[in-house]
């Protein structure tokens, strides 16, 4: 079973007028797990190193956009 993605980051009705939801495009997930690479970088105000690989760091920005979408589900 896959994990909850959150919908689309962007949803968009179609042109035609009937306001359904376009599919495709980035998943809340997907948007989530890349900010939160962002902002690890901006509050480590650290050099990159050896110490996180990439691995670890693409592991841990999906768990914290699994999070937040869980807590997103409770509002």
């Amino acid at each position: 079973m896959s994990k909850p993605d959150g919908g689309p980051a962007f949803p968009q009705s179609d042109t035609w007028g009937t306001n359904r939801e376009v599919p495709g495009g980035m998943a809340l997930r997907d948007y989530f797990a890349i900010h939160s690479v962002l902002a690890a970088g901006i509050l480590s105000n650290k050099k990159p190193s050896d110490e996180v690989t990439a691995q670890e760091l693409a592991a841990n920005s999906y768990k914290i956009a699994d999070a937040l979408i869980v807590e997103r589900e409770k509002a």
